[in-house]
């Protein structure tokens, strides 16, 4: 959020996105390490259990936020989960509204909305 308006006269979007727990090797290998591995190893299982997350819905959104359609979006912290669909239905009113897909929509008492 805070490096977005410091890029933008240079023509750079910045973003980030939380891809979710994605089923990988890494997974695999904290599994194996058990109790070793701590709190990560059992949610390393949850994530197995489920199927993970898809990498490729990742790099949809990834390839999506290069395209021209969002190059009014930035300085926004995206879930490739759960945000994707919403983001690219809202893309007018997301350059717009400075409180949507930021990090202080997770709580608000901490990360309140900026109010104008």
């Amino acid at each position: 959020e805070a490096l977005a308006p410091e890029f933008a006269p240079h023509g750079l979007t910045i973003n980030t996105i939380a891809p979710g727990a994605v089923l990988s090797g890494i997974t695999e290998q904290a599994i194996r390490a058990g109790a070793r591995a701590g709190a990560y190893a059992s949610n390393a299982q949850a994530c197995k259990k489920t199927g993970g997350v898809s990498p490729d819905l990742t790099a949809r959104l990834v390839e999506w936020l290069l395209g021209p359609q969002a190059r009014a979006v930035t300085g926004r912290l995206i879930s490739a989960r759960f945000d994707q669909d919403e983001l690219r239905r809202k893309t007018a009113r997301v350059s717009k509204d400075s409180n949507m897909f930021r990090l202080r929509r997770i709580d608000r008492v901490m990360f309140a909305p900026v109010r104008p």
